[in-house]
C-alpha cells in the first residue's frame, strides 16, 4: 500500500509542475516580424487596416433557460474609407458603421505619427507562460502588427505603439465603440 501511494505521489509531482523559469526560445513568426517593424513609422509602413476586438458579455437562451456567455467583437477599419465593420463571433452578424469626419481625421493622426515598439525580455521575474492576447493588428501592405501582444505575463517581447501613442489609440477605440450607435452610413 505505502509503494502505490509513493508512485501516486510521484506521479502527481511529475503532472502538476510548472517550470517558472523563463525560456529561451521565441515564437519564429513574431520575431522576424518583431526585426522588420520595430522602430518603424506606421506611415511609411502603409496601414491598409486597422483591427481591434473586444468582448462582452451577451445573453443567450437555450429553451426556458437563460445564461451569459462572453462573445468576442471583432472590428475592421478601412481607415481610408473611415468604413468600419463589426462581426460577432457568437452569433455571426455583420454590421457596418461609417466613421465621422472628427474620428477619421484623429484616427489617421494617430496612425500617422506612431511607431512600433518592442519591449525586451524581463532579466529579474519568473513569468507565467500567458500569451497576451492583442487588443488591435494594424495591417500593412506587407505584416500584421499585433498591439498589445507579448510573449509571457511579464510582458516580454510586448509589441506596441511607441511611447503614449498606445494609450492614445485605446482612448480612440473606446471612443469609437461609445459612439457606435450614431456612426450610421447614409443611405
Amino acid at each position: 500500500m505505502k509503494t502505490k501511494y509513493i508512485v501516486f505521489l510521484v506521479l502527481i509531482l511529475l503532472f502538476s509542475y510548472q517550470n517558472c523559469s523563463r525560456s529561451n526560445f521565441a515564437d519564429d513568426a513574431s520575431q522576424q516580424l518583431d526585426n522588420k517593424v520595430e522602430g518603424q513609422s506606421l506611415a511609411d509602413l502603409q496601414v491598409q487596416q486597422l483591427k481591434f476586438f473586444t468582448e462582452q458579455n451577451s445573453e443567450m437562451q437555450k429553451g426556458s433557460h437563460k445564461f451569459y456567455v462572453k462573445t468576442k467583437l471583432n472590428y475592421v477599419l478601412d481607415p481610408e474609407s473611415g468604413v468600419l465593420a463589426e462581426h460577432d463571433e457568437a452569433s455571426g452578424d455583420l454590421k457596418t458603421y461609417c466613421l465621422s469626419q472628427e474620428l477619421l481625421t484623429d484616427v489617421r493622426s494617430i496612425l500617422s505619427r506612431s511607431s512600433v515598439c518592442r519591449g525586451g525580455p524581463s532579466a529579474t521575474e519568473a513569468c507565467a507562460q500567458v500569451i497576451q492576447e492583442p487588443y488591435a493588428e494594424v495591417v500593412t501592405s506587407s505584416d500584421v502588427i499585433q498591439l498589445g501582444s507579448a510573449s509571457d505575463a511579464c510582458g516580454s517581447n510586448k509589441i506596441d505603439l511607441c511611447e503614449d501613442q498606445s494609450s492614445v489609440l485605446r482612448s480612440w477605440i473606446d471612443s469609437v465603440r461609445s459612439q457606435l450607435p450614431q456612426l450610421t452610413c447614409g443611405q
